[in-house]
């Protein structure tokens, strides 16, 4: 390769390494603060592996995550546009997005079991035995807010608790 080809090549590594530090986990993300870490450590028995970190993707877009004490056991709070179906319920888009994925027969693996509870949405799946996942979902303003709760136990990711975290969540930012 000429050296005028590693010279583009080396600014593009360098651009992408700019752009991919503006990315690093940190615990300032703007989603950190929302996690009602008490609340989380209360549910599973025991401190966080450390603090809140997370990273802001783009404004008011990103995620924060705790630990505690295995890749399996943890909690991740993340944000999305709503877009397209913005105004449609985030219980309507899950029933339709159900329904596509009947028509179409195809199928999800693990399949998960859903729980509509008025304006949050849980999906309970157990994607890698014993690990089992609760991911519950809510709209605010022009966003969908989900928490997902991941632990081989299964009174850490019980719907009612975990929709309980997120209501938790959105309350802080009234």
């Amino acid at each position: 390769m000429s050296a005028s080809r590693w010279q583009g090549h080396d600014r593009w590594l360098a651009l992408a390494l700019i752009a991919s530090s503006a990315h690093a986990q940190s615990s300032t993300a703007s989603l950190c603060p929302l996690l009602p870490v008490q609340q989380i450590e209360s549910l599973f028995g025991r401190k966080a592996d450390g603090p809140p970190v997370g990273m802001d993707v783009m404004p008011k877009i990103g995620n924060c995550s705790l630990s505690f004490g295995s890749p399996g056991r943890m909690v991740i709070l993340s944000t999305a546009p709503l877009t397209g179906g913005g105004k449609v319920p985030i219980a309507d888009r899950i029933r339709q997005g159900q329904k596509l994925m009947e028509s179409s027969g195809l199928k999800s693996s693990p399949t998960p079991q859903y729980q509509f509870l008025g304006e949050v949405v849980c999906a309970v799946e157990q994607p890698q035995p014993p690990i089992g996942q609760t991911t519950c979902m809510t709209d605010h303003g022009d966003l969908q807010y989900n928490l997902v709760v991941r632990s081989d136990d299964a009174k850490n990711r019980d719907v009612p608790s975990v929709a309980s975290l997120l209501k938790a969540v959105v309350a802080k930012l009234h």
